[in-house]
């Protein structure tokens, strides 16, 4: 009973301790973008398949297009969300450096190969989605983000490459139903 008690004060300590210096050792997903479940963060190179988790992007993806700020401007709730530091989004990595990513008429390909997704212009309310087109030859400090799960899905259809120096890999510890 007491190893159980000293166990449960060093767990918890380590916890205390991760949330005060923002470590991010969990995170909890509860999108359509991938199983449910708790995510933990590793400290490996990001490789094809990873996931990576990362604020939403503030840039504007083109000139005629919101930035995803904006858009989420549209929904409070997600806009309050994804404006605290702790939130972000968490996506598999589909091409990364010297990948070439494509998004010509609604149609997002890697190296001239189709990822068979549709982009909508607009979501299910209306609202312009951020788009932008052409192609992009990935960087080392780039990767590109695709959900298979969610047809819906904030990811780099809309907004393109994202930092990967900026970014944090997880992996699944615990899926939920």
């Amino acid at each position: 009973m007491r190893t159980t008690g000293i166990a449960l004060s060093i767990i918890f300590g380590f916890v205390v301790v991760c949330f005060q210096y923002d470590m991010q050792i969990i995170k909890i997903n509860n999108t359509s973008s991938l199983p449910h479940g708790l995510y933990a963060r590793t400290f490996t190179p990001f490789h094809i398949g990873s996931l990576a988790w990362f604020r939403v992007p503030e840039n504007r993806p083109s000139v005629d297009s919101p930035s995803m700020k904006e858009y989420l401007s549209n929904y409070p709730l997600w806009g309050e969300k994804f404006s605290k530091k702790r939130n972000g989004l968490l996506k598999p990595i589909v091409a990364m450096t010297e990948d070439i990513i494509c998004r010509k008429n609604n149609v997002f390909n890697i190296n001239d190969k189709d990822t068979e997704t549709t982009i909508e212009e607009t979501d299910q309310n209306g609202n312009l989605l951020p788009f932008w087109s052409g192609c992009i030859l990935l960087t080392t400090q780039q990767v590109a983000v695709l959900s298979h799960y969610s047809e819906d899905s904030l990811d780099s259809r809309l907004f393109g490459p994202i930092e990967s120096t900026k970014a944090i890999q997880y992996r699944p510890l615990w899926l939920f139903n």
